[in-house]
């Protein structure tokens, strides 16, 4: 017993070192597993929960691909990835720029509303490729806009 006093008075403070680099050792680790084999979540995390109570069903795609669908029509395709609702419309050489948007942005209006409170709409509108003056223009109007965003298809000059 007289061994261990002895020992503990004269390397109190390397004792005490060594207890809290210990502890200090065992944080770091607990918090270095935690952080690289913590649990398996989502990449995504917490934020596409809600379209798991919602889902863009099938019928009200093919609602808005009948919408859009007409004899000016070449293709139209939608694709839902996450809380983002693709759509890509080809339109012939009959349909201006404008009316391509206007047609778009009414399918838009017309989609169910419940979809319009969870979901980001992003739309890409082209006339067919074949065409010397064809157009391809990008829009997206996301859940908390009012408006859609449209992408500047201002034709290049010769000489810029």
């Amino acid at each position: 017993m007289n061994k261990i006093k002895k020992l503990w008075k004269e390397n109190r403070v390397m004792f005490v070192l060594a207890i809290v680099i210990l502890i200090c050792f065992l944080i770091i680790m607990g918090v270095m597993f935690k952080y690289f084999f913590g649990t398996s979540s989502s990449s995504y995390g917490n934020r596409l929960d809600d379209i798991s109570t919602l889902p863009f069903e099938e019928v009200d795609k093919n609602k808005m691909i009948d919408y859009l669908s007409s004899e000016h029509t070449k293709k139209v395709s939608i694709d839902v990835k996450g809380k983002v609702i693709y759509v890509v419309a080809v339109f012939d050489e009959t349909i201006s720029l404008i009316d391509a948007q206007n047609k778009l942005v009414d399918a838009y209006q017309e989609m169910d509303g419940k979809y319009k409170k969870l979901y980001d709409f992003n739309v890409t509108v082209s006339q067919d490729p074949s065409q010397v003056d064809a157009y391809t223009l990008m829009g997206a109007k996301n859940v908390s806009s009012d408006n859609f965003i449209w992408s500047n298809n201002s034709p290049v000059e010769d000489g810029e």
